[in-house]
């Protein structure tokens, strides 16, 4: 599984993500694999904390690629029910809140100095892949 949005602009990049790699360490493993092939990578996982992301930007370093961070700014309660949308017709398992409420607790805001060439901030666009798709969220709103 990955994101809508790295499906739509990150096509081209070698994808990790714990969805569906399950465990940190595969996901770092793979990530080492996928440079050390010669391709980019986007980390698809929401990372919250400075933590979360250090060994991702070390990564990198070990093969000296610049990293990039996204922080997307959705409201929680376009979030949960997107989260809830997906589930109803894409069969995805529903985030938990408490997911949402551990993610909140455990956020800390990126900073260049963690190591990224550049945060870029995301303001959320709601797009639909196809006419269908709108009317049915239209319907299920």
């Amino acid at each position: 599984m990955c994101s809508t949005f790295t499906k739509r602009y990150f096509a081209q990049y070698a994808r990790v993500n714990q969805d569906t790699l399950l465990t940190k360490a595969k996901c770092w493993q793979e990530a080492r694999n996928q440079l050390r092939a010669g391709l980019s990578v986007v980390i698809d996982n929401t990372n919250p904390s400075r933590e979360a992301r250090q060994a991702y930007i070390d990564i990198a370093r070990e093969f000296k690629v610049p990293v990039r961070c996204m922080v997307f700014k959705t409201d929680d309660k376009l979030a949960q029910h997107l989260n809830a949308f997906r589930e109803r017709t894409q069969g995805v398992k529903k985030i938990p809140k408490i997911g949402y409420a551990m993610f909140k607790k455990q956020y800390q805001e990126p900073v260049l100095s963690e190591g990224f060439k550049e945060i870029k901030v995301i303001p959320f666009t709601l797009k639909f892949d196809s006419p269908q798709e709108a009317e049915l969220f239209k319907q299920f709103s």
